[in-house]
């Protein structure tokens, strides 16, 4: 099993060039698994809920697989023509995970 590394009370502000500086250093250039804990208030997460939510009803109405977007169905990933339900039904707006 991997040793997992928490990162927490950071010194220096979200995504701040200081910020990824030691983000990088502590994740070894995202070679190691990281969690941070309490890095983001609830309102960047929730904000960064809706973008991802944007981002896939953007691939879905595009209706491509490209970009990493891809569905699983017990533990398979659907090949193209097997997404065309989640292409006809992308999130809604203010839709959640």
């Amino acid at each position: 099993m991997k040793e997992v590394t928490t990162l927490k009370n950071v010194q220096h502000p979200p995504f701040s060039a200081a910020w990824w500086e030691y983000f990088l250093d502590k994740t070894q250039s995202l070679t190691k698994t990281s969690v941070l804990k309490d890095c983001l208030s609830r309102q960047e997460t929730s904000f960064m809920r809706g973008e991802l939510m944007g981002i896939i009803r953007q691939l879905a109405m595009m209706r491509t697989t490209e970009f990493g977007y891809r569905v699983f169905l017990d533990g398979k990933s659907l090949r193209n023509s097997e997404m065309e339900g989640f292409y006809d039904l992308p999130p809604k707006e203010k839709e959640s995970l």
